[in-house]
């Protein structure tokens, strides 16, 4: 499981990997996607993201991706007198907050631009006694 240590053979060779501290974790992302042929004005785009998690204690735990165009936050915390239960706030959106198209042919149908994004609030329990890792 992610963040426990192991001890294996690979070629003959013994490879250790130590245990690690998951209750706090960064990470960043950087490249570029391009597209041929490419509608419109589309050919390249940036890709990029930053990665998130705090679970500083059993019962909290925070995470992000955080993209710009894509975000997904998430954030649950136990509380002492809802037993199991616990609440959790989420956001999450996939697009700019600009109006976005379809395209056609190599052409934006501007006829049909949306706006999206999305704003939840529920509650998650724990499924089994099981580690942190598998949250």
């Amino acid at each position: 499981m992610a963040g426990k240590g192991f001890r294996t053979e690979f070629l003959g060779e013994e490879i250790i990997v130590d245990p690690r501290d998951r209750t706090s974790v960064n990470a960043w992302m950087l490249g570029l996607q391009y597209n041929t042929p490419g509608p419109d004005d589309r050919d390249i785009f940036p890709i990029g993201s930053l990665y998130f998690w705090r679970q500083p204690e059993q019962s909290k735990l925070f995470y992000a991706n955080i993209a710009g165009a894509y975000n997904d936050l998430f954030y649950g915390e136990q509380l002492p007198d809802w037993g199991d239960f616990q609440y959790a706030l989420a956001f999450r959106n996939f697009i700019p907050p600009t109006a976005m198209s379809e395209a056609v042919d190599g052409r934006r149908v501007i006829d049909e631009e949306m706006y999206w994004g999305a704003f939840t609030m529920g509650y998650r329990s724990w499924l089994s006694n099981s580690s942190r890792s598998r949250l």
